[in-house]
């Protein structure tokens, strides 16, 4: 599918330069740690190669961002966006199709299947997955390196090229009323006093769910959760509806090392959280504008109110700190330094955090993709650092679903983490 698109006068076809942040992600990568974003959207009703190709032609790269490939950087060069002159949108198109019975278990091989591969470094860093056969419709897997965009930039992306009707909230948030205007000394000052503090976090410890991560990655999801059901959780318990995820979450990790022998009454885990730093006048960039919160989960809590109370507590805390504006000045400063202080930020994440833990908000409405309605989304964002456990959380049209990615040899069924969800849910609702 050849592309010869006249570039718009104002787009240069001189390398760009990538800027601090997105260079940082980069940077990070490395076999056993790919830094892509995962989607994935499903159909109920088939979806031909030939209207995806139109998408893609018509809508997606109309954002040259779509036809540049990057290139790597070194000590004295950094790296850049540079047109890819042979561009052709087919070779970062793949078309297969499911194995008999075509459902989610099938669904769930192939995914994890194609988050294991590296992306072509050859070709601009993105690939759609267009699978038929699937439950009598078909799904499209979407992989975006995080260079490109962070989770609340894409989602705008999505609004744009679907006419989605809702704008995205970021994971999370400084409420209005809840945080005084700091100007830029007492800021810096307040961040370098969390930088210290992070720096003396002991190690996470040592559990099932950490290990040296490998190659093969392994993914799953949850059922569809009613966002309405969430959001009066969240109301009931003076919480945020992230605060109800990150219960969850930690109500599903606690089983699961229950069941393993592993959780004491007392045993917490941390989670690297992203939070939004973009301005409004931002909002509609691609990049990179998001910092790192280490959140602990209180996995010896029993009572998922307690639980819930606990969590809400402590991510208040957070909101009112500066750790967010502290690490991502420290993810700017990657791009600057030596691969030993590079090196050392990869194992910070690895050695003081057991997952990632990521929430977005989509479209409120369906939206129409490629001439098709999407009947449900779920993404995965890539773990930090050598980090072998992430969980997202994407509500769409009403629902939310929770994507889990694991390394495979660190967690080879993720989907036992998410099959618990649903108890504490119950329960958090009465």
């Amino acid at each position: 599918m050849p592309h010869d698109v006249e570039l718009h006068p104002s787009v240069s076809a001189k390398p760009e330069r990538l800027s601090r942040a997105d260079a940082a992600w980069l940077r990070m990568e490395g076999p056993t740690n790919p830094m892509v974003i995962t989607a994935l959207m499903t159909y109920a009703e088939p979806l031909s190669l030939r209207d995806l190709e139109s998408f893609v032609d018509q809508r997606l790269l109309t954002n040259v961002r779509f036809r540049q490939r990057l290139v790597p950087g070194s000590r004295l060069q950094p790296a850049t966006w540079a047109l890819d002159p042979g561009f052709d949108a087919g070779g970062n198109l793949h078309h297969v199709a499911l194995p008999r019975p075509g459902d989610d278990r099938e669904l769930q091989r192939m995914v994890s299947d194609v988050m294991s591969r590296p992306l072509d470094a050859r070709r601009p860093p993105w690939e759609l997955y267009l699978v038929d056969a699937y439950a009598g419709g078909s799904a499209l897997i979407v992989r975006l390196h995080h260079a490109v965009a962070d989770g609340s930039a894409l989602v705008r992306l999505l609004q744009s090229v679907t006419g989605g009707a809702t704008e995205a909230t970021p994971p999370v948030t400084h409420p209005a009323g809840r945080r005084p205007h700091r100007g830029p000394l007492a800021r810096g000052g307040r961040a370098m006093a969390a930088l210290g503090r992070l720096l003396l976090l002991p190690g996470d410890p040592r559990t099932s769910l950490r290990g040296a991560p490998g190659t093969a990655k392994r993914a799953a999801w949850s059922r569809a959760m009613p966002l309405a059901a969430i959001k009066e959780i969240a109301h009931g318990h003076d919480a945020t509806m992230n605060d109800v995820f990150a219960t969850l979450v930690a109500g599903g990790l606690r089983r699961y090392l229950e069941a393993r022998g592993e959780n004491r009454g007392d045993l917490e885990v941390r989670a690297v959280v992203p939070v939004n730093l973009r301005h409004e006048d931002d909002a509609a960039t691609l990049g990179n504008r998001f910092g790192l919160v280490f959140l602990g989960l209180p996995l010896g809590i029993a009572s998922p109110q307690e639980r819930l109370r606990e969590i809400a507590r402590r991510t208040l805390a957070l909101k009112e700190s500066e750790e967010a504006v502290a690490t991502f000045a420290m993810l700017e400063a990657t791009a600057l330094v030596t691969d030993a202080i590079d090196e050392l930020v990869v194992n910070l994440f690895a050695a003081k955090a057991t997952l990632v833990l990521t929430s977005v908000k989509g479209p409120a409405d369906p939206v129409l993709l490629a001439g098709r309605r999407v009947r449900s989304m779920a993404f995965w964002a890539p773990q930090a650092g050598r980090v072998g456990l992430g969980l997202s959380l994407f509500s769409y049209a009403g629902e939310a679903r929770v994507g889990v990615v694991s390394d495979a040899k660190v967690v080879a069924k993720p989907e036992e983490i998410v099959a618990d969800f649903e108890s504490d849910l119950d329960v958090l609702s009465h």
